[in-house]
């Protein structure tokens, strides 16, 4: 027998697993690719949106399915390769050669179209790879269930015999964040950066969102509709704004409720693949509001608890006055430029 003869009757079978494989490592890059925003999104959307969601709030039991599937998968396409190899050594006209070569292209094409292309398309579009795939997968994990607690218990052996000493630490105070100022480092560059970035930290506690936000007049805003030309020429504006040696220009552009002044959400613009442009629309976040005279810890803390990226600051009366983002915050912490911005806008 030739060697395609001995390799043809067995390609069906390779085929499905190879495809089988891909599908597995597709899926698995789209569901834990989705950003916060896209599972707050899909939890509203379709059927298979919702399916993704429900099978991500187990993350643990979703990844240890689908690489337990994964491996079963890929080893029993080897395991036919090595039947495969083992007829090949012993057929007229294929030797050790053959062998290694048939070996050699079944370990790329299996690098290369079950785990490569599937994952680089997914990340590309998660959340459509995602609802294809969430009920196929949900199927495949109900039928390994059986088997799915002695792959949990074998991980968690596993970590407990090689990190068997690890415990989380306690979080660190102001107090204790004051001691590390005290005691500083030998390096002074070092030593000044550390002390200024613990100080902006510990002035959190005090600093009010008037003196870290975005004044209005400095923001990008648009009203809907969101036409790609107008998202595009506002987002140049504010880079061209932006002062040499200043704040870094804001990366949101805010949107304003048709027909009224109150800014009603933001979209995050440098998260904005290509592809998306078209359809910023689809990724205007919500936001929340904020007195002016909150400490600035308590909005990032607020930020946190609702997994929103800007807080609008208004004032007594109601009115938006500003804008504050967690990167605002992380600039204030890093860089230390509290009222820059305010007083920036208040410049004539």
């Amino acid at each position: 027998m030739t060697a395609w003869q001995i390799i043809f009757p067995w390609t069906p079978a390779m085929a499905v697993l190879l495809v089988t494989s891909g599908l597995m490592s597709g899926s698995e890059a789209a569901l834990f690719s989705l950003q916060r925003r896209d599972l707050e999104q899909m939890s509203k959307g379709g059927l298979g949106e919702r399916k993704a969601v429900a099978l991500l709030r187990d993350p643990e039991h979703l990844l240890s399915g689908v690489l337990f599937l994964n491996l079963l998968v890929n080893m029993t396409y080897f395991a036919i390769v090595g039947i495969l190899g083992g007829r090949l050594e012993k057929s007229e006209g294929s030797g050790a050669g053959t062998v290694v070569t048939f070996t050699l292209v079944n370990l790329l094409i299996v690098i290369f179209f079950s785990e490569m292309v599937p994952k680089s398309v997914a990340v590309l579009a998660p959340r459509t790879i995602a609802r294809i795939c969430s009920f196929p997968l949900s199927l495949v994990l109900q039928l390994i269930e059986p088997v799915l607690p002695a792959v949990r218990t074998a991980n968690t052996l596993a970590r407990r015999l090689i990190w068997p000493g690890f415990e989380p630490e306690p979080e660190i105070d102001l107090d204790a964040i004051r001691r590390a100022i005290d005691l500083g480092t030998g390096d002074a560059a070092l030593a000044a950066r550390e002390q200024s970035a613990l100080r902006n930290l510990i002035e959190l506690a005090d600093l009010r969102a008037d003196d870290c936000m975005r004044p209005r007049s400095s923001l990008a805003l648009c009203r809907p509709p969101i036409v790609t030309e107008n998202l595009v020429k506002l987002h140049s504006q504010n880079l061209v704004a932006a002062e040499p040696g200043g704040p870094a220009p804001s990366q949101y552009l805010l949107v304003i409720e048709p027909g009224g002044d109150h800014i009603v959400g933001s979209i995050n613009l440098e998260q904005l693949r290509p592809g998306q442009v078209s359809q910023a629309a689809a990724r205007i976040e919500p936001v929340c509001y904020v007195p002016w005279s909150s400490n600035v810890s308590d909005v990032l803390d607020l930020l946190q608890q609702k997994r929103l990226n800007v807080a609008v600051i208004v004032n007594e009366f109601g009115d938006t006055v500003g804008a504050l983002s967690v990167e605002d915050i992380l600039e204030q912490i890093l860089v230390g430029r509290a009222t820059s911005l305010a007083q920036a806008a208040e410049a004539p």
